[in-house]
């Protein structure tokens, strides 16, 4: 019946909706629409904000070949040290306080991981936004103890 009234427990779609780069690799993989789908894009944003660079970034001009950034900054993320390569990926206008700030370069830290975090492959892996809230309120809250935010 077109009028019936129940609601349906799964939508199918025959077309993916959103915007590249900041779509969530199992909604364009299988479909799957969750409250991590939104978690993902919000990761992509902070790295965004974190590293100055679009949310896809283009690799080669001549071939053409471009990259997700979150997958960009994952593949620093599994060095050794991420402290030693945060000045490669963090946004040249915020690159001179990381450096000689090391409570910046902390607080910058967290943003980055938190990213990085929201930001899996895995829904599973990734926070649920209220954990991504608690701990931005954490981040926050150092930074304004310590006289960086008002």
């Amino acid at each position: 019946n077109v009028f019936e009234t129940g609601h349906e427990s799964m939508v199918k779609t025959c077309q993916l909706a959103g915007t590249r780069g900041y779509i969530a690799p199992e909604y364009v993989l299988r479909g799957r629409l969750t409250a991590k789908n939104d978690v993902f894009a919000f990761g992509v944003v902070v790295l965004e904000l974190m590293t100055g660079k679009p949310a896809i970034l283009r690799q080669s001009p001549v071939d053409g070949e471009f990259q997700a950034l979150a997958e960009w900054v994952r593949g620093f993320s599994q060095r050794p040290n991420m402290y030693d390569i945060l000045g490669t990926i963090i946004d040249p206008c915020l690159r001179s306080v990381v450096e000689t700030n090391i409570v910046v370069r902390n607080m910058v830290m967290d943003v980055v991981n938190l990213g990085i975090a929201c930001s899996q492959q895995e829904d599973e892996r990734r926070p649920m936004m209220s954990s991504v809230c608690d701990r931005l309120t954490v981040i926050v809250s150092e930074a304004k103890r310590r006289g960086l935010l008002e």
